[in-house]
Order: C-alpha cells, then sequence, then structure tokens
C-alpha cells in the first residue's frame, strides 16, 4: 500500500496563465494564510469556546477571555466537545441509552439533544464539513466511524481490533475528502495516517513522527499534530517537524480556515493557559509569541466555534472593517468563473491588510503536456487590500490540483 499524502494544494503555472487574464488581473504575491509574520497581537477570531467542565463533567460555553460561562449540557459525563461547522451545534461524548458511551448532539442554546449512535463506547467525535455525520472511534473495536446525522447506520471506516491496530482522533480534512486519524500497531507508539473518502477507500501513513495526538488539518491541507507526552508536548507539522507553537509543553491546538493565528493550550506555573499566536514566519520558520487570551482554564476538550458569517477576524479601531473589505474584495473580482464554496476575510500582517478569499471548485485541464492527475480543480481568488484605506494591493487566481468532489468528476 503506497503511502498517502494529504491534498495539499499545489500551484500549476499553465492554469495560472490562463485563468488570470480571465480575471484581468495579476497573479497575487500576498503571503498565504499563517506565513504574514509574528503579529504582535493577532486577531482574535469571533465565537464562543466550548469545553468539558466540572466533575461528572458536562459542556459549557465560554468567551475567548473565559468569561460568561454557561452550562450547555445536563449529561453528567458529557465530554469532547465539536462543533457543526456552521457554529449551531456541538456534538460530544456522555453515556448512551444502551450502555456505553455514545456521540450526542445538542444546540448551542442547550435544546435538541438527540444521540447519534448506540452502544459502541464512543469518543472524540468531529462533524464532517458538510454537517452531515460525524466520525468518531470506538472504543470497543478500535475503529474510526462515520455516524450520518439522518439516522442512517453508521458506517465503518478503518479494521481497527480485527486487524491488529487501534485507530482514534479522527480529524476531517477542510473539503471533506480525507480522514485523519492516529493508530497504534499492536500496542506501538501512535501514528498518523489518513484516509481518502474519494471512490475505493485509499488508507496510508501521513507522518513519520512518532507518539502524536489531536491531528488537526491546517488551512492548506497539512495536518498539524501533538508530538510527544507530557511537559514535553509541542504542536508541529510536516515530517521534519516544524513547531507551530512557541512554547512547551503545547496541545489542544484549534484553527479557524483561513485565519493567520493558532490557539492552544500551555502550562504557566500552576495553570493551565489559552494562548494565541501568529503561524510561523515565512522567512524563519520561528514560531511567534504567543499572547494569552485566558491565564487559568477551567476545563479541558477545548473546541472553538466556527465564525457564522465569512468574517473569521474582528474589526480593528482605524481600520476599515471586514464588511468594507468583503464589498470592495467583490468589486474587484466581479463575477468569479466559478461558484464559490467558501467566502471569508481575515486581518494579517500586524493588522495592516484584509486578506479575502473566494473559493470554489471547477473542471478545469491544463494547457501543459500529458492528461491531467486529478480532473478536478480548486480556484481562489485572493485579493489583499489596505486594512487603513480599503485600496487593493495584490489581486489573482490560484488553482490547485485537488481530488474530485462528485460523482461527476
Amino acid at each position: 500500500m503506497q503511502p498517502l499524502r494529504p491534498a495539499r494544494p499545489r500551484l500549476w503555472l499553465s492554469a495560472v496563465a490562463i485563468l488570470v487574464p480571465l480575471l484581468g488581473g495579476t497573479p497575487s504575491t500576498a503571503a498565504a494564510p499563517g506565513t504574514s509574520g509574528h503579529a504582535t497581537r493577532p486577531a482574535t477570531p469571533p465565537g464562543r469556546i466550548a469545553l468539558t467542565r466540572g466533575n461528572p463533567s458536562e459542556i459549557w460555553l465560554v468567551d475567548h477571555d473565559g468569561s460568561r460561562p454557561v452550562q450547555v449540557t445536563n449529561s453528567p459525563g458529557a465530554r469532547q466537545p465539536s462543533w457543526s461547522p456552521d457554529g449551531q451545534s456541538i456534538a460530544f461524548v456522555a453515556p448512551g441509552s444502551a450502555g456505553g458511551d455514545a456521540v450526542w448532539v445538542i444546540s448551542g442554546d442547550g435544546t435538541g439533544l438527540r444521540q447519534v449512535n448506540h452502544g459502541m463506547r464512543a469518543e472524540h467525535p468531529a462533524w464532517s464539513p458538510d454537517g452531515t455525520s460525524v466520525a468518531f472511534d470506538s472504543v470497543a473495536d478500535g475503529a474510526v466511524w462515520v455516524a450520518p446525522l439522518d439516522g442512517a447506520t453508521p458506517v465503518k471506516l478503518t479494521g481497527g481490533l480485527a486487524q491488529g491496530h487501534r485507530d482514534r482522533e479522527p480529524a476531517w480534512s477542510l473539503d471533506g475528502s480525507h480522514v485523519a486519524f492516529v493508530r497504534s500497531n499492536h500496542g506501538g507508539p501512535w501514528v498518523l495516517y489518513t484516509m481518502s473518502l474519494l471512490g475505493v477507500p485509499d488508507l496510508g501513513r501521513g507522518n513519520v513522527n512518532q507518539g502524536v495526538s489531536s491531528p488537526a488539518w491546517m488551512a492548506d491541507q497539512e495536518v498539524a499534530l501533538v508530538l510527544g507526552h507530557g511537559a514535553k508536548r509541542r504542536v508541529v507539522y510536516g515530517n521534519r517537524p516544524l513547531a507551530l507553537t512557541a512554547v512547551r509543553p503545547s496541545w489542544n491546538p484549534m484553527f479557524i480556515r483561513g485565519a493567520s493565528e493558532i490557539a492552544f493550550l500551555t502550562t504557566r506555573g500552576d495553570h493551565t493557559s489559552l494562548d494565541v499566536s501568529a503561524f510561523p514566519s515565512q522567512k524563519t520558520a520561528k514560531p511567534a509569541t504567543p499572547h494569552v487570551l485566558i491565564a487559568s482554564v477551567v476545563g479541558s476538550d477545548l473546541a472553538w466555534q466556527p465564525p457564522g458569517g465569512p468574517c473569521l477576524s474582528h474589526d480593528a479601531p482605524g481600520r476599515i472593517t471586514c464588511q468594507q473589505a468583503l464589498t470592495s474584495a467583490q468589486g474587484r473580482t466581479g463575477t468569479p468563473p466559478a461558484p464559490p464554496v467558501a467566502t471569508y476575510a481575515f486581518l494579517v500582517g500586524h493588522r495592516t491588510a484584509w486578506e479575502v478569499r473566494f473559493e470554489g471548485y471547477a473542471d478545469f485541464t491544463p494547457s501543459g503536456p500529458g492528461s491531467p492527475r486529478y480532473p478536478c480543480w480548486s480556484g481562489t481568488t485572493d485579493v489583499v487590500l489596505s486594512a487603513a484605506t480599503g485600496k487593493v494591493r495584490s489581486f489573482g487566481w490560484d488553482v490547485f490540483n485537488v481530488p474530485c468532489l462528485s460523482a461527476s468528476g
């Protein structure tokens, strides 16, 4: 079985040469999300934080500074919250009606509680990007499963104990085409694996590092991991590996799609704190200095609520607003060649610029020699505007080869 590398975007110059003239622009020279350097204080994304708190544990919500705590569940033993993509509901684990732990779903306001699966001793629920299902691992058989939220029978993704290994902590790629998880073979150290969900499932080891946990997909389809144990834990990515956090220990990484920051837990003195920092500098690859959001976190299993709209950062005083940036960017792009599946904006570079992205998928054949490996292409319209004046700094289309997301591809 061949190792599978996550579908990281890869630029094809022939595609860019064709698409950019269609829009009347020039290729973007903007830094990718997370490569804008060391912001002294990253723009904190909006949204509430779900976490596990209490004994017996329940699911609570707090603001990013720890204020306004609200208990959401009344299910003793509730833990491991996972937000739905629209930020309206939470999947979590709690004792089930048939014995053993099960996956449950509840609205963020504490209403609409329902059980998703039965009798599988479920752990680590992860909501699919399209909001139709929840992946989880089963302590009973050591496998990763996907449970449709329409009541259909759960689907087993991995062999688990029947094949001599235990799989856990599933995490969906941003486009829903892959699931990452960690695996222990015959009681050995945990390593990262990824599985393609397109057509025939394709499974392969996704990283050479051992002793990893908490896989989390980044905006460029890389998978971040927590490497090591105890006081030596650190959030990393890649096979080298490269550190995403400047402090040890660091764990519980949280990314927001398109954002230029990472939130994580760390230890400061006798307390666990929630920190946020910019991604490592593109020039030096050194992690940025973190900023403390909550000095003493009461709880665990933190999950940041996805934004309800395209603005992934708060407006900054003295700068144009996110809505103004979106309006200006739309005026610059006109009608994109393909219907966007995502639109988002975020502050970058010490809050000096808004980066607005329109993403879509389309069939495309490059002009270069040979047949394309993938018949489907992802187009990203990237507009960077001055946060002070609203003037466009750079604009262009990037085109990447990606797996097809539909049968027609």
